[in-house]
């Protein structure tokens, strides 16, 4: 049985490693919005995260675009 990878890339700017996610045996969920990347985060359970971090320390209530996608998996996965 393949693991689960989510691969959540927010605003982009490199290249799609899919494939290569797919070579390494992983089953590749990719998202694109913070919303169904949480949305599918509640639903499935992923052993990896690859996500692009964005570093912003003008949002009012947190320093990153992953902080709620992290806190999500933190709950419902391994």
């Amino acid at each position: 049985m393949n693991q689960q990878l989510l691969f959540f890339v927010d605003e982009g700017g490199f290249d799609d490693f899919t494939p290569l996610f797919v070579s390494l045996g992983f089953d590749v969920d990719f998202e694109d919005s913070q919303r169904k990347a949480v949305k599918l985060a509640k639903k499935n359970t992923y052993q990896v995260l690859v996500a692009e971090f964005i570093y912003n320390p003008e949002f009012r209530d947190r320093v990153s675009n992953i902080e709620s996608l992290l806190a999500t998996l933190e709950g419902h996965s391994p």
